[in-house]
């Protein structure tokens, strides 16, 4: 099984500047900052469709609404996965973990009514609740085409 952190080419930029990918609060997905942190992971292939960035808008100085993958391929913030260690002892799945991690009932339900609006399947979703390193990241980073996934450093537009 192979555990992918999916995120955009800026972000990812951040990633290689810190050299880990820092934790981010488990109940970002509904609007809210605070309680647990985690590092998500998913086991889907193609693109873990919870994955939604909001971007500012650079007419407006605002955010704008979450982007889907095509969105924020069409905006310039191309989508980029990074594989992690399956061996990696932090990781445990999302069913185990949110019994574990001090959300409440009502936290969860929302969370995972959004993926569920978002067609996102929740027995694909992992995480971490420390940052994972560098060493803990497989190669190659892959970065989306707009067709398929290839190594971020052979990247070329299709």
């Amino acid at each position: 099984m192979k555990f992918w952190h999916y995120t955009t080419y800026p972000a990812f930029l951040n990633i290689l500047e810190e050299r880990k990918i820092r934790t981010t609060w488990a109940t970002a997905s509904i609007g809210l900052l605070e309680g647990p942190r985690l590092v998500w992971f998913s086991t889907n292939d193609l693109w873990e469709q919870s994955v939604r960035k909001a971007i500012k808008s650079e007419i407006y100085e605002e955010k704008i609404k979450p982007l889907s993958m095509d969105e924020l391929f069409r905006k310039g913030h191309y989508p980029v996965r990074l594989r992690t260690n399956e061996r990696l002892s932090e990781l445990m799945s999302w069913g185990r973990a949110k019994k574990q991690i001090g959300l409440t009932r009502e936290h969860i339900k929302e969370i995972e009514g959004i993926a569920k609006a978002w067609d996102s399947n929740i027995a694909e979703w992992w995480v971490c609740l420390e940052p994972v390193t560098m060493p803990q990241i497989l190669l190659p980073v892959e970065m989306w085409n707009g067709r398929a996934w290839g190594d971020i450093e052979k990247f070329e537009f299709t």
